[in-house]
């Protein structure tokens, strides 16, 4: 016997969108057992849910508000088509020691969410802007990819949902399994507190901002006028991303950045790596 449901077949007409059902409020908390899903539209509203099976069930809405707690449940292999995003001023929604590995996370806002001991192995996420959220001691395995994850809260949607801590929480989280493909990781995120993909497919920068200026002194002297453009327009983008993202330590995917001139961008990516903060000016 398998825990996966299956698919339900939906007939659609062309030309007209699918109506999302009424949502089944669940206010009560749970405990132990498989959910049980008498609708494909489900709201759940400031409950405490501990160690329930959601594994491979299929949602039309699913939505998240009021300060839930979700303790040791199994969301393996979830998907939604359509998650609600939270409501201003409510508390965060926590996720404790709750597994979503291989769910199809691709429409799910993680809004204020705050996700501790979860693992996220084979998940997709493609999209995911965690501007408000946190992440503790988090695993992630397979492809990660289109991700950016905010060490602080940032923009509009702070503002929106009421979020006033002057930090999101990034710290204990494991990549090292995980192939991240075009993240960033931002605004104050501390390279450090966390364990990465090692291997030349990745490179990891500290003071960056420096280091971009002392290579740039280097490319503008280039006799080669194309591979001088590319590189520096590489650089630029890497400059504004220390200030525009305020993250002097980068690490990401080199293939990541100046596709259209690879051989160019490695070169500047070995040129980065060797750059000393501590040297003195260029000549």
């Amino acid at each position: 016997m398998t825990d996966e449901e299956p698919l339900e077949v939906v007939a659609r007409v062309v030309g007209k969108a699918r109506p999302v059902p009424p949502p089944r409020l669940v206010t009560s908390d749970l405990k132990g057992g498989r959910f049980d899903r008498r609708s494909t539209s489900v709201a759940f509203e400031a409950v405490t849910v501990s160690d329930v099976s959601f594994a491979g069930m299929r949602f039309e809405k699913l939505s998240v508000r009021g300060g839930c707690v979700f303790s040791g449940c199994d969301f393996s292999r979830v998907r939604s088509r359509y998650v609600s995003h939270l409501s201003p001023d409510l508390p965060e929604a926590v996720y404790r020691d709750c597994r979503f590995d291989r769910a199809d996370l691709r429409d799910f806002f993680p809004g204020t969410a705050r996700f501790e001991r979860c693992t996220f192995d084979g998940a997709r996420l493609d999209g995911w802007r965690s501007d408000v959220a946190e992440f503790v001691d988090c695993h992630f395995a397979g492809k990660v990819r289109d991700v950016m994850f905010w060490g602080r809260p940032y923009g509009i949607l702070a503002e929106e949902l009421g979020v006033d801590r002057p930090v999101n929480e990034f710290r204990g989280n494991d990549f090292r399994q995980a192939e991240l493909i075009s993240c960033s990781f931002v605004m104050g995120i501390d390279l450090d507190a966390q364990r990465w993909p090692e291997g030349p497919a990745y490179i990891r920068l500290d003071g960056l901002g420096e280091r971009v200026r002392r290579v740039r002194a280097e490319v503008i002297r280039w006799t080669d006028l194309a591979a001088r453009r590319d590189a520096l327009i590489m650089l630029e983008v890497l400059q504004e991303s220390t200030v525009d993202q305020d993250q002097d330590d980068l690490f990401m995917r080199r293939a990541d950045l100046g596709r259209s001139y690879r051989e160019t961008a490695e070169r500047v990516w070995d040129l980065l790596a060797t750059a000393s903060e501590s040297a003195g000016p260029p000549e």
